[in-house]
């Protein structure tokens, strides 16, 4: 038996022939045996059918007629991927050319020709398996969770342990900070005073320079700030016990 691709690659090989004899030319080119005399009961025998208009390349492809001599034989193809099939009689009969699904059942219009679907199997024969999806990632075990816990961040922004880390202690530390940033304020505020009363004597230049300070400490604070937060965000998210 051929694959999918080999079916395809044998069936572009046929260029004329098999003019009422589709079912034929579609299971020689998966190397399967006969079994039914026609395409409409070789696709009524088939177990895995699919009936959207996109098959994938190298598989059956089957149409159904609703008058004509062929009415009660029906037809297919092979697939080429992409709406694109290889079949019998077409542009002409005796002749193997290539269309579209659309295109078969426009130019096969006159018989009311319509698509059926497509299938994995032929003549009782699997000829094509679709690939497997990937696995769903797998949640990860306790022993891969790599976490920190509350405790673990509190010890390392604020160097208290590993003891129980309780509400107390994260209103205390927001107390100091704002504690601070009221002094930094008064600072601030004294700064500005200084400059806008700024002369050029060095008295002034100096004092000025002094108060640097206290500019300084704004960063690391805003830094304390922003770890504090951190923490608990990380707290709130993780509602671990800390």
């Amino acid at each position: 038996m051929r694959t999918p691709t080999q079916a395809v690659e044998w069936a572009n090989r046929v260029k004329a022939g098999y003019s009422g004899y589709c079912l034929q030319f579609v299971r020689s080119a998966f190397g399967v045996a006969a079994k039914h005399a026609s395409a409409k009961d070789a696709w009524l025998a088939t177990t895995r059918r699919h009936t959207d208009r996109t098959p994938p390349a190298g598989v059956p492809v089957w149409f159904s007629f609703d008058s004509g001599v062929n009415r009660n034989y029906w037809h297919v193809a092979i697939s080429l991927g992409g709406g694109r099939i290889r079949t019998t009689s077409y542009p002409r009969s005796g002749v193997v050319g290539n269309t579209t699904i659309t295109g078969l059942e426009k130019a096969w219009s006159g018989v009311g020709t319509t698509y059926l679907g497509w299938s994995e199997d032929i003549n009782g024969v699997r000829v094509y398996t679709p690939a497997a999806p990937p696995p769903a990632p797998s949640a990860p075990s306790p022993e891969e969770d790599d976490m920190p816990t509350v405790g673990e961040i509190w010890s390392a922004e604020f160097g208290r342990g590993d003891r129980r880390i309780t509400a107390g202690d994260l209103i205390t530390q927001v107390d100091d900070i704002l504690a601070e940033v009221a002094d930094l304020r008064v600072e601030v505020g004294n700064i500005t005073k200084i400059v806008a009363s700024l002369d050029t004597s060095e008295s002034r230049v100096k004092q000025l320079y002094d108060r640097r300070t206290s500019i300084d400490k704004i960063g690391p604070l805003l830094d304390r700030v922003d770890a504090l937060a951190d923490l608990v965000e990380k707290a709130l998210t993780n509602n671990r016990e800390v």
